[in-house]
């Protein structure tokens, strides 16, 4: 429990410039962040891997339907259910990168 605490907490730390204003966030810096606080109840993977929770969607099925990186942050931290820690922007926009990099067609 302490390593995955000091996970968390190297990945809130990093970096807080919001990077929505160049148009993208950091797919590899996204995968990070998905990794250390999201594949507990998400598959964060492009294959067909499962869930381990039935009810969260796989990364890769999920349809991106937040025009900033700020309103997909409200959501994260305001409705999304079991969140483990506050998002800031920038890791909000690094993790839509990385869940628009999971789509079919596009490269990882």
């Amino acid at each position: 429990m302490l390593i995955k605490t000091a996970i968390i907490g190297f990945v809130l730390a990093a970096g807080t410039a919001p990077a929505w204003s160049e148009g993208s966030g950091d797919s590899f810096r996204g995968q990070a962040y998905s990794q250390a606080m999201c594949q507990s109840c998400h598959s964060t993977k492009a294959d067909d891997t499962a869930s381990p929770n039935p009810a969260a969607p796989p990364f890769r099925s999920i349809k991106f339907a937040y025009s900033t990186g700020e309103a997909f942050a409200t959501y994260l931290n305001t409705k999304h259910p079991n969140i483990m820690a506050q998002v800031n922007l920038r890791q909000a926009e690094d993790i839509a990168a990385f869940i628009t990099s999971l789509q079919p067609g596009k490269t990882n």
